[in-house]
Parts: C-alpha cells; sequence; structure tokens
C-alpha cells in the first residue's frame, strides 16, 4: 500500500513539474489576431491593393510578419523581464532560442531569393510555411502536446504551397491567408483549452 502511494505521490509531481515547464508567453487572443490579421491581409490582396508583382506580394507578407513576430515577442520579452521571475526568464530564452533559427532562416533565404535568385521566390510560401513547422516542433516541448498537430499542419499546408509552384498557384492570397490564418486560429484554440484545463 505504501508503494502505490509513494508511486501515485511520485506520479502527482512529475505531472506538476510538466505544467510548469509549459511556456504561457503566447497568449490565445494574441494568436487569434494574428490569424484574423492573416485573413484580412490575403483579403485585402484579393480584392483591394492587389500586388503588382511577385516581389511586392512577398514583400508585403514580409513586412506584415517581421510586425507580427516584433510585436508579440516583444511583449513577451517585456512581460516576462517585468515579472522578475529568473525561472521565467530562463524559460522564455529557452523558448526563443528554439524558435529563432527557423525564423533568421525565413528572412536568410527570403534575402538570398530576392537579391540573388528572384526566379525562387515563388517557392518562399511553402518555404516559410514548413519552417514555421520546424520552428514550432522546436518549441513543442515548452508548449501543450496538442502543438504538435498545429506544427503538421503547417508542415502539410507548406508542401501544398509547393506544389502549387507547378500550377502558378504558390502566390494566391489565399493559399498563404488560409495556411497563416487557420494555423494561428488553430494554435489559438489548442492553447486556450490547456489553460482552460489546468484552471490557469
Amino acid at each position: 500500500m505504501d508503494i502505490e502511494n509513494a508511486v501515485e505521490q511520485i506520479s502527482e509531481i512529475h505531472r506538476h513539474l510538466a505544467k510548469t515547464e509549459i511556456f504561457y508567453g503566447y497568449k490565445p487572443l494574441t494568436v487569434l489576431i494574428v490569424g484574423i490579421a492573416a485573413f484580412v491581409l490575403a483579403a485585402v490582396q484579393n480584392w483591394v491593393i492587389v500586388p503588382s508583382s511577385e516581389l511586392m506580394f512577398i514583400i508585403q507578407w514580409l513586412v506584415v510578419g517581421t510586425v507580427i513576430i516584433l510585436a508579440i515577442g516583444g511583449n513577451i520579452f517585456y512581460n516576462y523581464l517585468r515579472s522578475g521571475s529568473d525561472f521565467k526568464i530562463n524559460q522564455m530564452s529557452k523558448v526563443f532560442l528554439q524558435f529563432g533559427p527557423s525564423v533568421a532562416a525565413g528572412f536568410v533565404i527570403s534575402a538570398v531569393f530576392i537579391f540573388m535568385d528572384d526566379s525562387s521566390i515563388v517557392y518562399l510560401p511553402g518555404i516559410w510555411a514548413m519552417l514555421f513547422s520546424l520552428g514550432i516542433f522546436s518549441m513543442r516541448p515548452y508548449l501543450p502536446r496538442m502543438i504538435g498537430y498545429v506544427a503538421l499542419f503547417y508542415l502539410a499546408a507548406g508542401s501544398g504551397l509547393l506544389c502549387l509552384v507547378h500550377y502558378n498557384l504558390s502566390f494566391s492570397p489565399w493559399g498563404m491567408g488560409v495556411t497563416f490564418g487557420a494555423g494561428h486560429i488553430f494554435a489559438a484554440l489548442i492553447l486556450r483549452l490547456d489553460i482552460k484545463r489546468n484552471g490557469l
């Protein structure tokens, strides 16, 4: 009986430690707003300000993506530094270091394609989605377990966008809009469900 109690206590400790390892810097509402913004940009590109070229299409998405990354990253950075908790700051550093290489690779590849081989920019939407998938997979140890399905979604969507290159459809605004819009809304739902389940 004592052994069973000890095992149960150890299991409870493991569950508690696993819960404290989860990074809650990504707020569901913020992630949801990003998803909606992706759909809005797709609609604007499709009906209002139609990009005059493939390069302009890429630049518009790059600008919006950069603003979003800086806004979300800056907000998380500010809040965690303000908390004064060494544990939270260390946790934030781990998550940023996991996701950072994917973002950096996306910017480097984009710059190379734009300035050195602009004929390859047709592959950028698919490459961005796949790099985003790898970034999420990298952060998975610090996020709710279900977030892995979001990473798989981006991987599948990125593969689809690469296949659309053959049909000259990789620059469809809705391709990017649905990929990053639906992906972020899916992620927001998972983050929200995890917060409710853990009573946070």
